[in-house]
Formats: structure tokens, C-alpha cells, sequence
């Protein structure tokens, strides 16, 4: 697949695991996508992952709009702050953003409707996430 061979150029390896949560290793260089997901979910959602990758090499970019970012922060009083909370809503939707232009910068296909319903869904859970006990 082009998409991993990109990833893998910049030196990252992609790891499927029966019921893994998905999620990128910045110090392993490591992206973990659930093995169970049908071929088209693993896409976007390494695509999501791949988004991360280039968005934690502008994370100094990201700090110029947003207070926090998220993937540095292991301080629980920050996790629990607007501040975090927000930025992570953020944080998220680009890494969606960055991984439909990588696509497009890689000619890959998509389903359009198909990575808006992954992205929404994949969102609603940090919108949940981040506030609960915030009514």
C-alpha cells in the first residue's frame, strides 16, 4: 500500500493488532491500527495516524494557535484543563485534515462520504471525552 510505504520512508512501522486501540508511538516511531477494522477503516485510520505524524513535525506551528500540546502533556492537572481539552478537540480534527490532503498528495482513492462518517465518529468520542462532567 502506498500510504504505509509512505509512512514507513519516514522511518515508522505499522503494527495491526487484534482490538488495538489506534494510535501513534512518536519516540518508537510506531503506529498501532486495529487488525479487525474492514480494508477501508484501516486506511482512514492510518491516514488519522499518518496526520498526527506530520502534525507533531509542525508542533511549533500548532503552539502558535492553540495553549497545550496534548501529546507532550503527562501533568494531570493540564489533562483536566479547557486549556488541554480544547486543544485536543483541535489537535484531532487536524490530524483528519492532514491525513485527507495526504491522501490527495498521494493519489490515493477515497470514499469522501465514507472518511467524513469516520472522521465525525472518530471525533464525537473526544467531544464526549473531553466534557464529560462539564454540564
Amino acid at each position: 500500500m502506498k500510504l504505509v510505504l509512505w509512512i514507513e520512508s519516514k522511518g515508522y512501522i505499522v503494527i495491526e493488532e487484534c482490538r488495538s486501540a489506534d494510535y501513534i508511538l512518536f519516540e518508537d516511531k510506531e503506529i498501532f491500527i486495529n487488525s479487525q477494522y474492514k480494508w477501508e477503516n484501516k486506511l482512514y485510520t492510518l491516514l488519522h495516524e499518518c496526520g498526527h505524524y506530520l502534525l507533531n513535525e509542525t508542533k511549533d506551528t500548532f503552539l502558535e494557535m492553540y495553549p497545550v500540546y496534548p501529546p507532550a502533556i503527562v501533568d494531570k492537572r493540564v489533562v483536566n484543563s479547557l486549556a488541554y481539552k480544547v486543544s485536543i478537540l483541535s489537535l484531532e480534527l487536524k490530524a483528519w485534515e492532514r491525513g485527507w490532503r495526504l491522501a490527495k498528495r498521494l493519489n490515493l482513492i477515497i470514499d469522501q462520504k465514507n472518511y467524513h462518517k469516520g472522521m465525525v465518529e472518530a471525533l464525537w468520542t473526544y467531544v464526549l471525552d473531553v466534557t464529560k462532567g462539564t454540564q
